[in-house]
């Protein structure tokens, strides 16, 4: 079975589920990350659970990858606190339209010339 990189949004009572994938080593993996009304959200990655303040999360551009054989897929990725995780690029399309991952932040390349 193909897994689909689809963006799943379920609110309520103050809520928000989100469930999509995330990219690792090639293999993708199913997250879980709840927004509580209490500020706090709950991550679950393959198993791994990790709770943070909602204000910590952050989706990450690292526009260094490209420049490098073999390094796209680690371009996108979440930053919850001190929790991080690769996610594909249409997913990270995807969840920049909800107002829970606004916050974004792109790690330039720099040429090093020593």
């Amino acid at each position: 079975m193909d897994i689909e990189n689809i963006v799943s949004c379920i609110r309520g009572d103050n809520r928000a589920e989100f469930s999509f994938v995330n990219l690792f080593g090639g293999q993708h993996y199913p997250v879980t990350m709840t927004f509580t009304p209490s500020g706090v959200v709950n991550i679950v990655v393959g198993g791994a659970r990790y709770r943070c303040p909602a204000n910590q999360v952050t989706r990450m551009i690292d526009e260094s990858a490209p420049h490098f054989s073999g390094l796209a897929d680690i371009t996108f990725s979440i930053e919850a606190g001190e929790f991080s995780f690769y996610i594909p690029a249409d997913v990270h399309e995807q969840l920049r339209q909800h107002p829970e991952f606004t916050k974004q932040e792109v790690i330039e390349w720099k040429y090093d010339e020593t």
